[in-house]
């Protein structure tokens, strides 16, 4: 572990079996806090079903349930540590009021709803998040079922909300002393996914929003298209983007035609507009589309096999894929590298994937150590964790 890792020190106890808490615990790890996972003897559910991805990174120890000693040592584990996350609507045996509560620990419970609510401590799963949320409303083609998304997108989501949360705990029980609690909610997470859909709805509630396929709620031409070797993603919100793409199809009529000028008249004939795309496309390889669309600022960027991805040649520039040892060296398995792309401290990316119950020496020994001194503050400041930041944001896309 670097010396300067942003989470030097730092112990978090992944106790929870969501994979949003596994998400969760990765990134903290990656941020270089020892992360150690309890794993019960009978846990099979939710992370463990992608055991190697989840613990990849952290340190593992297994327990056996019904034993007095080993719950003894989960409940000095979970006193030694900084950070607990867990997810009390899969294991309610885990809930945070189980054990003491720490004034100066912070403790993130990642759950279906949250603490209250409609159906408190329901253990529904991603797909049924999908549903409810209103996602699966806007995915599928328009014209056929809804499509559950075939990745636990929304754990995903929430992990990651999850993580920066106990970051900016950990910097208010830097700047106070004292730690909290977090009530992370896949519901809450998925509804905030939602941001391309609502403003339509908000503005007018007679509108639909409903299934659009593989294009956009908010731009037109945004759609995938055959090309003569295979699938190519198109991407163009703006009118001046318009403008260009009917300079490229020698269209250059349709620039101005009222039906087609602005976004709004392309989303209302967006099948139109993607067949005018459509021919052009089909007659070119998907090379050539990004060669030429790329020159004129228009996204455009193939639909990649996921088979091929462990030698994509992009993933391969950026060392975004690890080949990681797993049973004692005997096998390799490929697992993401850290996306943490920080100049001063990256993010640490898996160098093992632990066998179950491998780190129990050292994690005993940890855990017998004399905890960390809080810090002490003698008076609380009325701030928030980020108080007094300044942000410029420049970006261009949502993600910004």
């Amino acid at each position: 572990m670097m010396p300067c890792a942003p989470l030097s020190g730092v112990v978090v106890a992944e106790s929870g079996d969501r994979i949003g808490a596994g998400v969760c615990g990765s990134l903290l790890a990656q941020l270089g806090a020892t992360v150690i996972v309890p794993e019960w003897s009978d846990a099979h559910a939710g992370k463990h079903r992608h055991r190697a991805q989840m613990v990849a990174g952290k340190k593992s120890i297994g327990l056996r349930r019904g034993e007095a000693s080993e719950q003894a040592l989960l409940d000095r584990l979970v006193e030694r540590s900084d950070v607990l996350i867990t997810s009390s609507d899969l294991d309610p045996a885990a809930r945070p009021r189980a054990w003491p509560r720490a004034a100066t620990r912070v403790e993130c419970d990642i759950t279906a709803f949250g603490e209250g609510g409609v159906s408190p401590g329901a253990p529904f799963s991603d797909a049924q998040i999908q549903a409810l949320s209103g996602i699966l409303d806007t995915t599928g083609m328009p014209d056929g079922p809804p499509t559950p998304i075939r990745l636990p997108i929304v754990e995903f989501m929430t992990g990651v909300y999850a993580a920066a949360a106990c970051l900016a705990a950990l910097r208010v029980r830097k700047q106070t002393g004292e730690g909290q609690t977090i009530d992370m909610a896949l519901y809450d997470c998925a509804f905030a996914a939602m941001a391309t859909f609502l403003p339509r709805l908000f503005e007018n509630s007679e509108a639909r929003v409903g299934r659009v396929g593989n294009r956009h709620a908010m731009a037109s031409p945004w759609n995938v298209y055959q090309a003569s070797d295979g699938w190519v993603l198109i991407c163009a919100a703006s009118d001046d983007q318009w403008r260009r793409i009917c300079g490229v199809l020698s269209r250059t009529e349709l620039a101005d035609d009222p039906r087609y000028r602005r976004v709004a008249d392309r989303l209302a004939r967006h099948a139109e507009g993607d067949g005018f795309l459509q021919v052009w496309v089909g007659e070119n390889t998907i090379e050539r589309c990004i060669e030429v669309l790329g020159s004129i600022g228009i996204p455009c960027g193939p639909v990649t096999k996921v088979e091929g991805c462990p030698r994509e040649a992009n993933l391969d520039h950026r060392g975004a894929i690890r080949r990681v040892a797993v049973r004692g060296g005997a096998e390799t398995l490929f697992v993401p590298a850290s996306p943490l792309r920080m100049s001063l401290t990256p993010g640490l990316s898996p160098e093992r994937i632990p066998e179950r119950d491998e780190d129990r020496v050292e994690i005993t020994a940890l855990i017998e150590a004399a905890p960390g001194t809080a810090p002490r503050v003698a008076s609380r400041p009325d701030v928030l964790p980020l108080q007094g930041l300044r942000v410029i944001e420049i970006g261009h896309y949502t993600t910004a």
